[in-house]
């Protein structure tokens, strides 16, 4: 899915961030290999995972400028 969505002008320029419970330094690099953005490891703690999502939501949302991208008012 991943590869079909970077190859397509349409939604190559869409940020993709991988969220997964694999540690896996192959499938990570083939994840950045294939375009991803970013590459979470999922914590398997509900309030840690919270957490994180809370964080890439704030970062992806209010913290990083892309371009042709406005920013919400409020979350």
């Amino acid at each position: 899915m991943l590869k079909a969505l970077k190859s397509d002008p349409a939604t190559s320029s869409i940020p993709v961030v991988v969220i997964t419970v694999s540690a896996s330094e192959e499938q990570m690099r083939e994840a950045y290999g294939l375009g991803a953005n970013s590459f979470i490891i999922k914590a398997m703690n509900f309030v840690k995972y919270s957490l994180t999502i809370a964080e890439v939501v704030h970062y992806w949302l209010l913290v990083n400028d892309l371009p042709n991208y406005r920013k919400p008012k409020t979350l």
